[in-house]
């Protein structure tokens, strides 16, 4: 399916306007990086019947690997999408400064204000990441790397290992590198309302209408949670939320070519390959 990125006719833009004030690491907010349009069609590409990946379903969310199943015994390389593709490279002509063109994309989709536990990306990727939001909005934390999280944390618990937090609009594009790729999880706390706070790394670059003090639903609204005359989802149920998704666009440190899996051990890697992967993605709740 044909996806036509304005992204790609643009002068190449400095990242620094977009830089957060975050201590160690290289890490950048890219407000409405794709536009209303391109995001329709962007989702038109990913729910497209005919892709041959498929979807994985999970306890929080549905997840889809483009490029290939990652593994630390090498990733076998599948060709990413012609869409996917120029995206990738609509990023690099915007200004991305990736140290290998993107191979790999983890697409997750959330439904109901879901979110995931906080992680590191491991070393199967360079140490550059891309991560288009759409549809939803979501408030993004890095963590102190010793947060352990086994799905059954209460949210006040794991936002007290919160190091800094970021609130994610749809269309926009988080970035980050070195310290904040390596030294530090990160993760999305599970839940139905984000409240912004003056400590909200990216609150110069949000829209005009979003303040510190406001609480806004996963649906993207603005919530009075002091009117008790609403329910707990600001007059709405989560379920009927549209979900939203998260393009996660990194490089493979360690791809293997096709070919090179032919042999009958070379089949049994690539069984211990998809175990592991599925074993990685894999919710206690």
């Amino acid at each position: 399916m044909e996806l036509n990125f304005l992204l790609n006719k643009r002068e190449r833009t400095s990242l620094e306007p977009y830089r957060i004030n975050f201590k160690g690491g290289d890490v950048f907010y890219w407000p409405n990086f794709v536009s209303t349009e391109e995001e329709k069609n962007l989702l038109k590409c990913i729910y497209d019947g005919s892709a041959t990946s498929k979807w994985i379903s999970l306890t929080k969310r549905r997840l889809k690997t483009m490029g290939g199943i990652p593994s630390m015994l090498g990733t076998k390389k599948e060709p990413l999408p012609a869409w996917a593709e120029e995206f990738i490279t609509a990023m690099i002509d915007a200004g991305l400064n990736f140290p290998e063109r993107p191979n790999h994309i983890l697409l997750n989709e959330y439904s109901g204000g879901m979110g995931i536990a906080p992680h590191f990306d491991t070393d199967l990727y360079q140490p550059y990441v891309a991560v288009l939001n759409i549809q939803r909005p979501a408030m993004f934390h890095f963590f102190d790397p010793k947060t352990k999280a086994n799905g059954n944390e209460e949210n006040s618990l794991l936002a007290s290992c919160s190091i800094g937090h970021l609130y994610l609009e749809p269309r926009s594009l988080l970035i980050f590198a070195g310290y904040a790729f390596s030294a530090v999880k990160h993760g999305i706390l599970s839940n139905q309302f984000d409240t912004i706070d003056p400590e909200t790394l990216n609150l110069h670059l949000l829209s005009k209408e979003i303040e510190s003090g406001q609480t806004w639903s996963r649906n993207g609204k603005l919530v009075d949670l002091s009117d008790t005359s609403a329910s707990s989802a600001g007059g709405e149920d989560p379920k009927s939320y549209l979900p939203r998704l998260s393009l996660t666009i990194r490089a493979l440190t360690k791809a293997i070519e096709a070919e090179s899996l032919e042999t009958e051990s070379s089949r049994t890697d690539e069984k211990h390959r998809l175990a592991a992967f599925y074993k990685s993605v894999s919710e206690t709740v």
